[in-house]
């Protein structure tokens, strides 16, 4: 039987690659950091500087652009392990071509370039 902190609801896959983390409740810069592994709704990271549970991040990964929560923030000797919820994502060239098609049929709605 697994350990209660290894208890999820699907499996994580590990995954060792950079990111950036940024809160999006602010408008300080996006930490970089160092995602560890994902799954499909969950995804741990390191990153430099703590963040609030709760707290709904944006996480790039590549091309990928997720939204999440603030699910756990651990520190460590050389920073903080931050296990995120996973909300929403997308790859950020279909974002980009989804968001210039709403600016084409929607007046209303412009895009800071």
């Amino acid at each position: 039987m697994p350990e209660a902190s290894e208890r999820r609801a699907e499996p994580r896959v590990e995954f060792a690659g950079p990111c950036l983390l940024s809160r999006l409740s602010d408008n300080d810069p996006p930490q970089p950091g160092t995602i560890s592994n994902a799954s499909e709704h969950g995804a741990s990271v390191s990153v430099k500087a703590a963040l609030p549970l709760g707290d709904l991040v944006s996480l790039e990964v590549g091309d990928d652009l997720f939204v999440a929560t603030v699910a756990h923030c651990e520190a460590g000797s050389d920073g903080h392990s931050i296990g995120l919820e996973l909300l929403s994502g997308t790859a950020r060239p279909k974002l980009r071509a989804d968001l210039t098609y709403f600016t084409v049929t929607s007046p209303g709605i412009s895009l800071a370039s």
